[in-house]
């Protein structure tokens, strides 16, 4: 295992349990369908990295990449991705992180390996496991489909959930997601609300600046700033 920087995304519903509960059963699973379709039709249109770490969380999708891997700004990125959910009317709550995580090691990265035939250990990450670290599909691509996790297809390459460390940028963005959703049922103390919600430390860690600062809002030890309802 290895200890790197990463950056992370999480583009998820806004209260969806009101959208659950409001809607028909036929018209929530539309809802639903929507609301992947609008998420994985931008992520086949604007690739973000080669190499990615997806996991589904049903009510959220969650990306996460080396950091020096992006292929384009992720804040432009994913302001452009919330855009997009918005004009589809699905309401959402998209935040970006950064920091450490603990991923396995590449061959190269490893000083010596044991003979396979010989060792007991289990596979390598690329070799078994539930998560697929997925390659973004060209755009070109028309056969390209996002598909949910965990996969098994032949030849595509999985990481285990126990394979990959801890993971500062996911477990931050939960926190800022959660802190987000409304709190109660009936309107009062209902959280920050939707909206796309940037970490101190992935403006920094991206050598950003905003133009004008908006209130941070601490969430556990990490400070955020909300650009845009």
């Amino acid at each position: 295992m290895i200890d790197e920087n990463a950056i992370g995304v999480l583009v998820a519903h806004y209260d969806l349990e009101s959208a659950e509960y409001s809607l028909g059963e036929s018209a929530y699973l539309d809802y639903l369908a929507r609301f992947d379709d609008t998420v994985n039709r931008y992520l086949v249109e604007h690739p973000l990295a080669d190499e990615v770490r997806r996991i589904e969380l049903g009510h959220a999708l969650y990306l996460e990449l080396a950091d020096g891997e992006q292929q384009t700004d992720p804040m432009t990125w994913l302001r452009h991705l919330r855009q997009a959910l918005v004009a589809a009317d699905l309401p959402n709550v998209c935040v970006l992180t950064a920091g450490g995580r603990w991923v396995p090691a590449l061959p190269e990265e490893v000083a010596s390996e044991p003979d396979s035939s010989e060792s007991d250990e289990l596979p390598s990450a690329r070799e078994s496991g539930a998560w697929r670290v997925s390659t973004a599909p060209s755009a070109s691509d028309s056969s390209a489909q996002a598909s949910p996790s965990p996969l098994r297809e032949p030849g595509a390459e999985y990481v285990s959930a126990s394979t990959y460390g801890p993971s500062e940028p996911l477990r931050k963005a939960l926190a800022a997601e959660a802190f987000a959703q409304p709190t109660t049922s009936d309107g009062q103390n209902s959280g920050f609300g939707p909206g796309l919600y940037i970490e101190k430390e992935a403006i920094e860690q991206l050598g950003k600046n905003l133009r004008n600062t908006p209130t941070a809002l601490p969430v556990l030890s990490a400070t955020f700033y909300r650009i845009g309802a």
